[in-house]
Formats: structure tokens, C-alpha cells, sequence
């Protein structure tokens, strides 16, 4: 019997993702607008310098200089308390007291927000 294409494209898909799976990779789909991928494209070309960079190596590089961004600030955190609830940060209350004004969370969370 005849294999269909659509089941050949299945069988396909699952190689793929196990493929993946043992290297420890994960397929993340996302949608941007046009100008923003405009900008992602212009931003690659110019920072990857000789050679740009491509779209998941220039988001993998964003993400992974965040992540070391944020691990510096949560150094910087580690000596404060919440003056509400005693705890460290930026973990805090987990939320208890998110709403009340003198709760760390509340009072700082922009320096804890992306900056666009």
C-alpha cells in the first residue's frame, strides 16, 4: 500500500522532533509584525558583522544576554527584604501582598520589566 504524502510529512514531523528532543531542543514558534522582524533583520546583519547572524542564533543570544543581565540583578537583590512580607527577592511573598504599596514587588517592579 501506498504511502500518502500527508502521512510521509507526519512521519517526517516526528523524526524531526525526536531528532531534536535528543539534542535537547525545543521548536518555538512565535509571531512578530512585519517592522519587528524588519528590525531583527537589520539588527543580525549589522551585529553579526562579517557574517550575520541568523534568526534562532540572534534570539538564543538576546535571551541568553538577558538571562545573564538578570542574574546580575538578582545579585543585586539578594541582601533586600520585603519590607510586607520578610522574604528575599526577587521571589518575595509570591505574590500575597503584590498589591499593597509598600511591597517590594510593586514598589520596584520596573526595574524587574524588560526595557523597551
Amino acid at each position: 500500500m501506498a504511502t500518502s504524502d500527508k502521512d510521509r510529512k507526519k512521519a517526517q514531523r516526528r523524526r524531526d522532533k525526536e531528532r531534536l528532543a535528543e539534542m535537547g531542543m525545543k521548536v518555538v514558534e512565535f509571531e512578530i509584525p512585519e517592522s519587528v522582524r524588519k528590525k531583527m533583520d537589520y539588527c543580525r546583519n549589522v551585529r553579526g558583522g562579517i557574517t550575520p547572524y541568523d534568526a534562532n542564533e540572534f534570539i538564543v543570544t538576546l535571551i541568553l544576554n538577558d538571562y545573564e543581565r538578570l542574574q546580575e540583578q538578582e545579585k543585586a537583590w539578594a541582601k533586600d527584604r520585603c519590607e510586607v512580607c520578610g522574604n528575599g527577592l526577587p521571589g518575595g511573598c509570591k505574590d500575597v501582598f503584590k498589591g499593597q504599596s509598600n511591597c517590594w514587588l510593586r514598589m520596584h517592579s520596573k526595574e524587574v520589566a524588560l526595557h523597551v
